[in-house]
């Protein structure tokens, strides 16, 4: 697919032009589905469209920093997960400083980012650990009480122990067992089956 007149998007004035052309207003969870029609309409590479939401979450508005979110975690439902492309854009670090100062909304958002990109190879499980991501999950599985995030957290461990016993017991060492523990017990009757199903995968280590 070829770019538009914002190929290779360079500032935040050049992605404000296009929010105004996308009606970036739209760009809500209740309705982002309308992203990728919205992207496709203006004819934007997947390249264009990571550095665009890149962009966006350098905003300083949380209006746009939850859109770039979103348009990243709707690239990444495809089949083909721009895992590279993502890691590339260097964007993890300013999504995981955000969460400090952000919503839960957004924080659902970052956390089915990093469980996406944990579902790559063993080259993005290291990222993943570069970039303190335990920590991350730790702070999230003590600070929030959301079963969606939980759920994403649980998913995410599951992806990174899958790729060897190295990673599975340094998720040993480094996670809050017993935050999880705890959550579970808070919890117990509002999982359904296959909530549980996950849990068990993520948890078998």
């Amino acid at each position: 697919m070829q770019g538009t007149k914002f190929s290779n998007l360079n500032s935040v004035e050049e992605a404000n032009e296009l929010s105004s052309t996308l009606n970036i207003q739209k760009f809500h969870p209740l309705q982002d589905f309308l992203i990728e029609s919205e992207l496709k309409n203006a004819n934007l590479s997947k390249d264009d469209a990571i550095k665009y939401a890149t962009i966006l979450i350098s905003s300083s508005l949380s209006s746009q920093q939850l859109a770039g979110a979103l348009i990243l975690r709707r690239l990444m439902y495809k089949a083909e997960i721009p895992y590279q492309k993502v890691i590339q854009s260097n964007v993890l670090p300013s999504l995981i400083q955000l969460i400090s100062y952000s919503d839960e909304q957004f924080i659902y958002e970052v956390s089915y980012i990093i469980l996406n990109i944990a579902g790559g190879d063993k080259s993005c499980n290291d990222y993943l650990l570069s970039q303190n991501s335990l920590d991350l999950l730790n702070y999230l599985l003590e600070k929030y009480n959301s079963i969606p995030i939980f759920e994403h957290i649980m998913w995410t461990i599951g992806n990174i122990a899958i790729t060897g016993s190295f990673y599975q017991n340094l998720l040993l060492q480094k996670l809050n067992l017993t935050a999880i523990s705890n959550f579970l017990n808070i919890h117990e009757n509002e999982f359904l089956s296959e909530n549980f199903r996950t849990i068990a995968w993520s948890l078998a280590l």
